[in-house]
């Protein structure tokens, strides 16, 4: 049994390159452009590039839009915030128009009323 490992140990296996690599490597290089090019007319990469550039154009295109609406919201918002004040001023203004109004009419009973 000695023998047997001692066989197996010493045995030395030899690689030999010769001069077949570069066939092999030029055999790989013609399947990989052949496949490429399969792939590339089966699975519509003109079109498929065509969609890509859209998208992108779209997404400019939309990027635009979000900030013109971006704009748009905010006059809103200014402009909503001005119709408020001018509000609360007229309503302001009433009051004060009704509470000089009793004033008046207080010192027309208390005076009479001025002839104009």
């Amino acid at each position: 049994m000695a023998n047997r490992k001692k066989s197996i140990v010493n045995k030395k296996y030899k690689l030999t390159s010769g001069s077949q690599w570069p066939v092999y490597i030029l055999i790989s290089i013609f399947f990989f452009v052949t496949g490429a090019g399969l792939s590339y007319h089966l699975l519509n990469a003109g079109r498929l590039t065509e969609f890509i550039l859209r998208i992108a154009e779209l997404e400019k295109e939309l990027s635009g839009l979000e900030q013109e609406y971006a704009e748009i919201n905010a006059e809103l918002e200014i402009s909503n915030l001005a119709k408020d004040k001018l509000l609360q001023d007229l309503t302001a203004a009433k009051e004060e128009n009704n509470i000089l109004q009793e004033d008046v009419l207080f010192y027309e009973k208390i005076v009479g009323k001025r002839k104009k």
